[in-house]
């Protein structure tokens, strides 16, 4: 399952229900299916509204019932949208192994998360931890099925911060 978002209140009296995402919106009309609170939902309609989106969920026709299903959301892995090449999600980037360009092992991603500008990750080894974020040129490759991931050395060593 994929992170979709946070359901934050119902808007309007017709069910609908404000869910803050950062999924883009062009990927709204494939969105087919949501789990909530443990429970599956079927979804009718999503529509981008300010910060976010609204959503209509197959079942939550009134205020009453949408003001039920709040929380964090999550896309099942049958309803994931079809990614563009190069596209991918930050929780399938989570667990690969980090890669300079000349073949170094930076360690393996525990963190990956969207920031103001460009995604942030976090990279841990046995012996240091690493936080950079992903600029234009960082990245040269990323392998999901073997989840691998090669960074560009140059580039990496002018962005990356090592922690303590």
């Amino acid at each position: 399952m994929l992170s979709l978002g946070i359901l934050r209140r119902a808007h309007g009296v017709r069910g609908e229900i404000k869910l803050s995402t950062l999924l883009p919106e062009r990927y709204f009309s494939e969105l087919t299916a949501i789990i909530a609170g443990g429970n599956r939902y079927e979804v009718e309609k999503m529509r981008p509204a300010n910060d976010g989106a609204l959503i209509k969920l197959k079942g939550i026709d009134d205020k009453t019932a949408a003001d039920l299903i709040r929380g964090e959301a999550f896309i099942p892995d049958d309803s994931r949208p079809e990614l563009d090449d190069g596209e991918y999600f930050l929780d399938d980037i989570r667990g690969a192994k980090v890669y300079t360009d000349d073949g170094a092992l930076i360690g393996t991603v525990s963190v990956a998360e969207r920031g103001m500008r460009n995604d942030l990750w976090s990279v841990s080894s046995d012996d240091k931890d690493v936080v950079f974020p992903v600029i234009e040129g960082l990245i040269k490759e990323i392998d999901l099925e073997n989840k691998v991931v090669r960074v560009s050395r140059d580039v990496f060593d002018r962005v990356a911060v090592y922690e303590d």
